[in-house]
């Protein structure tokens, strides 16, 4: 995520985007940000309430697939 602020960063400073494109863009980062958050609490509450646990990569991979749609 420090990549992805840096990058929208250096355009703005760049002149590559405009405040808003950035401003937007920024949120867009912070709102996948949450979303991942909620996601892995969710995950780690099932997780709890079985005996087979799922790996930590495994949930990793699926947050990413489930965001990226």
């Amino acid at each position: 995520m420090k990549d992805k602020i840096n990058k929208i960063c250096t355009e703005l400073n760049d002149g590559k985007i405009a405040v808003v494109q950035a401003t937007e863009q920024l949120f867009d980062l912070y709102s996948v940000s949450q979303q991942r958050e909620l996601l892995k609490a969710y995950a780690e509450l099932i997780q709890s309430s079985y005996t087979h646990h799922f790996f930590d990569d495994a949930v990793e991979e699926s947050i990413d697939e489930f965001l990226s749609l």
